[in-house]
């Protein structure tokens, strides 16, 4: 079984804890930056979708060196701010730290199918973080004493980053029964512009099989074999650390109703994070995408309340169907029972 930490060498985090926030009766918790984001160990951000049919959201980004660097598009982050990030369905905002190593594994339908002899590792080096360490346990994955009875090994990942050069090394400290005699670490590196003039290991040319560099998703792959230890420079590495575009935070977000069916009142909840001048209204929909009601909007920072009676704009009652809540581009569904008898 493996397990992982991190740090920047020796030195510890920094990036403070992100926790719940609960705010007082005279302070909307709106006000607030985002307090159901949180930290996944030292090196991941993880932003939840906690809105059905939300498909964007806030993400405070705490200040670190070099930002922070989008999981799955690789783009950069600078931290120190507020930004507003898509959430397509099938993934959430998760962030990797600047500088971050972040070990990985094939799925697998339980840990007792873990294997040691294969490590995979994704890496986000960055100018601003000219070194980097992690390092991964490993036992059995039997035996509760392993830790105590130092039947255990340890893998060190560092990574040295300078002007022209980028140097891996992994570093296996320590055995167990039933360890592997040999590794193959599986490298992907996030942000690389372009091919580097070379990979080298031990200071000699890696095979050309062994190295490939997608051009589509930035990201160099590199497979090596590890035994004790294993230094990987990547020569000329050129990295993309231009900060991403549209990264404007939401203003408001249309939150799920109180109940999306209902008989005679539907009641509608939203959050704005930013007064608003001229606030726009929260429109009303039949399922032909026909207007059928405009309810206004409170400009004030806060959550907010707003009913809707099941009545188009001259007081007549709408027939049972589905509608549509619309309010800044987001939609909340919303299903009008028949009255009961």
């Amino acid at each position: 079984m493996a397990k992982a930490d991190g740090g920047w060498g020796t030195e510890p985090s920094k990036i403070p804890q992100l926790t719940l926030n609960r705010s007082e009766p005279d302070e909307p918790a709106a006000s607030l930056p985002p307090g159901d984001q949180y930290l996944l160990g030292p090196n991941l951000l993880v932003a939840p979708i906690n809105q059905p049919s939300q498909r964007r959201r806030n993400v405070a980004l705490p200040p670190t060196p070099g930002g922070w660097v989008d999981f799955e598009t690789s783009q950069t982050l600078p931290g120190g701010q507020t930004v507003g990030l898509p959430a397509p369905l099938g993934s959430i905002p998760l962030l990797a730290r600047a500088g971050a190593f972040v070990p990985m594994t094939a799925y697998r339908a339980s840990t007792a199918a873990f294997r040691a002899d294969t490590l995979r590792l994704r890496y986000f080096p960055a100018p601003e973080v000219p070194r980097s360490a992690f390092t991964v346990y490993e036992d059995d994955g039997h035996s509760a004493q392993a830790l105590a009875q130092k039947q255990y090994a340890t893998v060190q990942f560092s990574g040295v980053s300078t002007a022209h050069s980028t140097v891996i090394s992994a570093t296996i400290t320590g055995s167990y029964p039933g360890a592997p005699t040999q590794r193959l670490v599986q490298l992907r590196v996030a942000r690389v512009a372009a091919a580097p003039a070379a990979v080298l290991l031990a200071d000699q040319p890696l095979a050309a099989s062994a190295w490939h560099f997608d051009a589509g998703q930035h990201e160099l792959q590199v497979a090596f074999p590890l035994m004790q230890q294993a230094s990987i420079t990547l020569v000329g590495l050129r990295l993309l650390t231009q900060p991403a575009q549209q990264l404007d935070p939401e203003t408001v977000t249309l939150t799920a109703p109180e109940s999306r069916a209902f008989a005679t009142t539907a009641t509608l909840h939203y959050v704005r994070y930013v007064a608003a001048g001229a606030p726009g209204p929260l429109r009303i929909r039949n399922q032909q995408g026909q207007l059928v009601r405009e309810l206004p909007t409170l400009a004030a920072v806060g959550t907010h309340t707003l009913p809707w009676d099941g009545r188009d704009g001259q007081g007549r009652p709408m027939p049972p169907g589905t509608y549509v809540a619309e309010l800044a581009g987001q939609h909340q569904q919303l299903l009008r029972l028949p009255p009961s008898e």
